[in-house]
């Protein structure tokens, strides 16, 4: 009995053992999983660093590493992180085309995107898709594009690119005028040329005028005025400065809106024809005192517009009085002639 119960004691106390024995050497795996795991997770974390932070700067590393590591790492941070523009990013112009803008503008378009892009600081400066950035910079509010459309927009509630009908009205108003304006310009510089230097005015000895150049001579100045009084109206000013802005450059920081009321306020009180004329001139390269490059200011259009229509003035003012002082002199001595008394012969 006594033997019994020692060796059931044994059996217990060998079992209690193993157990032991078993969970520290299940505990003992468990800790060499875990530092495994940890040790795993640990290289891989280092070699994913090694191969952001790593450039392909080695002499001895080949091309086709250094081409597999720039792929890897380009994918590995467009996918995660993003990156930076890269120098050599190629934009879809096509699209920046087909959304309406010219191939200069689009080109134009892209060195903004750039530049902004590389000045860029922060974490904002990081794209995961640059095409895709490219897209919403195109159609963006702010840029080209939108200023564009804008302008359009404006042109049409302004009547500089649609109301057709009323548009050509008014040049054709403009062309009537200017063929009458261009009619006496010529026969008044030809007036010109018979009037003798010096003061009073009056013409050369043994010039005549025929019938017409006289009736011209006296009336052009109050037609010329006449013909001035008829100021440019918002058709005419808008045709003008869409037929100028094609042949010079406009600010692109320009307020379009206001850059229109501004010269709308200063034109009004120009003619047609000096407007349409000043306008000619400007882009005949004809006018040296502005910039053949540039748009003018208010100012120098408003002058160059009242300077045409002044000179024209004066001309004809001049020629008005050198053929009434002629006529005046005429007529004295005419009447000179009718006083004397011719001597007669008396009889012896």
């Amino acid at each position: 009995m006594l033997v019994d119960a020692i060796n059931n004691n044994n059996n217990i106390y060998n079992k209690k053992t193993n157990t032991i024995v078993l969970s520290k050497k299940e505990n003992a795996l468990e800790d060499l999983a875990t530092e495994v795991s940890v040790q795993s997770e640990t290289t891989d974390d280092a070699v994913e660093q090694q191969l952001d932070h790593d450039a392909p700067s080695s002499e001895n590393q080949s091309p086709v590493s250094q081409q597999k590591s720039t792929e890897k790492k380009t994918k590995r941070s467009g996918d995660k992180r993003g990156c930076r523009i890269p120098e050599d990013f190629e934009p879809n112009l096509k699209y920046a085309i087909d959304k309406g803008l010219t191939h200069d503008e689009a080109l134009s378009e892209f060195e903004r995107f750039k530049n902004f892009w590389i000045a860029k600081t922060g974490k904002d400066a990081t794209k995961t898709d640059w095409q895709l950035t490219w897209y919403n910079w195109v159609t963006s509010d702010y840029g080209t594009l939108a200023k564009k459309k804008a302008k359009l927009e404006k042109g049409k509630r302004n009547g500089v690119y649609g109301n057709y009908p009323q548009r050509e009205k008014a040049l054709a108003n403009v062309s009537q005028t200017t063929s009458v304006i261009s009619t006496l310009e010529v026969s008044l510089r030809q007036i010109c040329k018979m009037i003798a230097p010096g003061f009073p005015l009056h013409l050369k000895a043994g010039s005549s005028l025929t019938k017409q150049q006289e009736t011209i001579a006296l009336k052009a100045y109050e037609r010329l005025q006449e013909l001035f009084a008829v100021k440019a109206d918002g058709e005419v000013i808008a045709t003008a400065m869409r037929i100028l802005s094609c042949g010079l450059k406009i600010s692109q920081n320009s307020d379009d809106e206001g850059m229109s009321l501004a010269y709308g306020m200063a034109l009004e009180t120009v003619s047609e024809w000096a407007l349409i004329e000043t306008v000619k001139r400007i882009l005949r390269g004809e006018v040296k005192t502005i910039s053949e490059t540039f748009f003018p200011s208010t100012c120098e259009f408003v002058r160059l517009c009242r300077d045409l229509e002044e000179g024209l003035l004066t001309t004809a003012n001049l020629v008005r009085k050198a053929v009434l002082n002629t006529q005046a002199k005429t007529v004295k001595q005419q009447e000179r002639r009718e006083n004397v008394i011719p001597l007669t012969k008396t009889a012896c």
